[in-house]
């Protein structure tokens, strides 16, 4: 009797151990398949052990991939929509914009060439200057939604080539000269190689010079440090209000520390050049030590 339930046992323990390895072995696969599908994959679980819990378990992981499925190819959809719709627009803008600004010049040709009181002439130069200054900010604005929807789409591959960043560098504050001015901000540089030569594309560093510098300009403060070490570029400059900083979104698009608006600008300046310096292999950070942010781009040299 007595061995009749032990070989009883064994026999319980052996089909114990057979269906727990069965249950791992599953488990196994299951994860491995999990892992190794790509996200748009239509391939689902499937069990080769018999039972209702285990059915249950791959029918409710199923319809979770198929709903997660779903969700990604709509997010993918509208933001195709959203990148086409500003592109469109942005052109469709464009049109009437300048044919504005046309009428603007013939304007201010027509108030500098008709006589009359001193007052009322500087009075209409006053309302002919704002408007003009806030036609060009829309045209900026417009540019600045054409470039990042641009850039958005994966065909966008910038030619790179050997590029000197010091002349490029200079050519960008030498054309911000009277902004630079009009800021009081002091920009000191500092280049380890002014002949240093880096595989990119002229015009998209040019961009993110530019870009880097508009930044600095509308946001910081006293000097603005450019610092050239290697294949990297660093814009370092105080900033007003460094508590409503965030560094860590300061490249997210529409990002801005000021809530309120008080500043021109779109919100996509430093999200254009993190999208610039990836599409050209680099990489861009930011950092910000007390009042003091430090904006580097690496390129690839």
């Amino acid at each position: 009797m007595k061995d009749i339930i032990l070989a009883v046992l064994a026999v319980i323990v052996c089909i114990q151990v057979v269906w727990t390895v069965r249950v791992l072995r599953q488990m196994r696969f299951w994860c491995r398949q999990i892992l190794e599908n790509e996200p748009d994959s239509n391939q689902r679980l499937r069990t080769e052990i018999r039972g209702r819990t285990f059915r249950k378990f791959c029918i409710a992981v199923n319809e979770r991939l198929e709903t997660c499925q779903k969700a990604q190819v709509e997010a993918e959809r509208a933001d195709r929509e959203l990148k086409y719709t500003i592109s469109s627009v942005s052109h469709d803008i464009r049109t009437p914009l300048t044919g504005a600004c046309g009428y603007l010049e013939i304007l201010a040709a027509q108030v500098e060439a008709e006589p009359e009181a001193q007052e009322a002439a500087e009075q209409k130069r006053k309302y002919i200057s704002i408007i003009r200054r806030r036609l060009e900010e829309l045209e900026h604005l417009l540019d600045e939604l054409f470039l990042y929807t641009t850039l958005s789409q994966e065909e966008y591959i910038p030619e790179c080539g050997p590029v000197h960043l010091y002349p490029v560098l200079c050519e960008v504050l030498a054309g911000n000269y009277l902004q630079i001015q009009e800021s009081g901000i002091t920009p000191e540089i500092f280049f380890e190689q002014e002949n240093i030569c880096v595989q990119a594309d002229e015009e998209a560093v040019s961009r993110i010079f530019q870009n880097l510098l508009q930044n600095a300009l509308r946001y910081g403060c006293g000097e603005l440090y450019l610092v050239q070490k290697g294949g990297t570029v660093s814009f370092r400059n105080r900033v007003r209000e460094p508590q409503k900083l965030e560094p860590e979104r300061l490249f997210e698009r529409f990002y801005r520390a000021d809530t309120a608006r008080r500043k021109n600008g779109s919100g996509l300046g430093l999200s254009i050049v993190r999208q610039l310096t990836e599409k050209m292999d680099g990489s861009v950070s930011a950092n910000l030590e007390g009042e003091m942010l430090t904006i580097e781009v690496c390129f690839r040299i």
